[in-house]
């Protein structure tokens, strides 16, 4: 992501992909849901439905994914994510910890391109913060750009290429993870 200002509307605005959020990313739900991974800082707030492997299939399954290939996708993303023992589990009976590895598990199982992540460590302990750092890693070597919100910065140098400084929706500094 970067912020810049949109020669069109001279408002500050994000681009993604070459694109401005605001004015220019897709209309058609399809197409953002495909190129952009969203998860929040409390998983529950973003799951829709009661089974770990139901929640994970939700977002191809509204986009009309073929059935066979929503059920590779859910099983690649759970493995991705460690949770492919827990797909017949119900959400409510999960710790934070697996809660959040399916959140992270339902957005990337259409492959976004970019993956937005507000403050995902906040409800882990060391051992949870660990296995997401590691999920992160490996997501950002297959080529998936990983945007993080978080305060807590030390646990993600294994993953960060830099670091952005917001201060009123604007940058204010820069620092390169080097």
């Amino acid at each position: 992501f970067i912020n810049r200002c949109d020669h069109r509307d001279k408002r500050r605005n994000i681009e993604c992909q070459g694109r401005f959020a605001r004015n220019r990313l897709p209309r058609r739900e399809p197409e953002r849901t495909e190129r952009l991974g969203v998860v929040m800082q409390d998983p529950r707030s973003q799951f829709f439905m009661g089974t770990v492997g139901d929640e994970i299939a939700f977002s191809a399954e509204n986009l009309g994914v073929d059935p066979a290939e929503t059920v590779r996708r859910v099983h690649a993303a759970a493995e991705t994510c460690g949770v492919e023992g827990l797909l017949g589990e119900k959400l409510s009976e999960l710790s934070s910890g697996q809660k959040q590895r399916v959140a992270l598990a339902a957005a990337i199982a259409c492959g976004p391109a970019v993956l937005v992540l507000d403050e995902p460590t906040s409800n882990l302990d060391a051992q949870g913060s660990e296995a997401l750092v590691r999920i992160l890693a490996e997501l950002k070597r297959r080529g998936t750009a990983v945007v993080v919100s978080e305060h807590r910065l030390h646990q993600l140098l294994p993953v960060a290429d830099a670091y952005v400084c917001l201060r009123a929706g604007r940058v204010v500094e820069r620092w390169s993870a080097d």
